[in-house]
């Protein structure tokens, strides 16, 4: 029996975080998408709160099916990346609307 290489149990780990977000996403509604893309895509394209989240929740997806097919190390580390990215604009977005108080 062969194990699987680090980088392809990497891959899989953010293909299965990517795919729990999108999963947790659907069952909680458009609200629980991140408010910051959301807004990113209303003022970009023009679309209301609902085409917004089945975006978001889209892109999640093909993000986890192209990390999980391509499955190398690169890949997964950019999935990461604009992860942290997205957590940050939230983090941003919500101390600039109150929703969290500043330390």
């Amino acid at each position: 029996m062969r194990l699987m290489s680090p980088t392809r149990l990497a891959s899989l780990a953010v293909a299965a975080t990517l795919c729990g977000l999108a999963f947790w996403h659907l069952r909680a509604g458009p609200e629980s998408t991140p408010g910051a893309l959301r807004e990113a895509i209303r003022a970009l394209f023009g679309y209301d709160i609902e085409v917004s989240a089945r975006l978001i929740i889209a892109a999640e997806f093909g993000g986890a099916a192209a990390v999980l097919l391509v499955g190398n190390g690169f890949l997964s580390m950019a999935a990461s990346v604009a992860g942290m990215f997205v957590a940050l604009a939230c983090l941003s977005r919500a101390l600039s609307v109150g929703g969290m108080k500043e330390p």
